[in-house]
């Protein structure tokens, strides 16, 4: 039981630091873009 729960803990660590790190660097670029696409549309 006790090496199922740390395993758990320990997956759950490492698989949300790279989600994280993962979602942020996604959003980031093409949040840059369709900014800069709004102005342009409306120029």
């Amino acid at each position: 039981m006790r090496d199922l729960i740390l395993q758990l803990s320990k997956s759950s660590i490492y698989s949300t630091k790279p989600r994280r790190t993962q979602s942020n660097q996604q959003v980031k670029p093409p949040k840059l873009p369709r900014k800069k696409a709004d102005p342009d549309k409306m120029d």
